[in-house]
């Protein structure tokens, strides 16, 4: 649901194809790679609004818990990126992350020091 509110902040089409999907690169267990279908973010567009979507979500998640945890953190230093259409991992590339950014940002947040 958040993807598809807020498209602009993901790498998906006004008409709701993929131009850019998450994965991992070929390796040991998989030649090809693994695609996973789902969008990267427009880490850009993010940054422009000071991570306003992360800080919301982190808020609303704060009101209900007292701990959060995170999976897949590995995508806040980088991420296998692959054109929407492929049907391999293969030809995807490693894309930074300003995941020490937002993860700053979110902590100063949580503690108040800044809206």
């Amino acid at each position: 649901m958040d993807v598809w509110s807020n498209k602009s902040l993901f790498s998906v089409s006004n008409n709701g194809d993929l131009i850019f999907q998450s994965g991992v690169p070929p390796d040991y267990f998989s030649s090809t790679g693994q695609l996973w279908g789902t969008p990267t973010y427009f880490w850009s567009k993010h940054q422009r609004t000071k991570f306003e979507w992360w800080r919301k979500r982190f808020k609303r998640q704060f009101e209900l818990v007292d701990i959060l945890r995170l999976d897949h953190f590995r995508a806040l230093a980088g991420y296998w990126r692959v054109k929407g259409n492929a049907e391999t991992a293969i030809n995807g590339k490693w894309i930074n992350s300003p995941g020490r950014k937002l993860l700053s940002l979110l902590k100063k947040y949580k503690l108040g020091k800044s809206r």
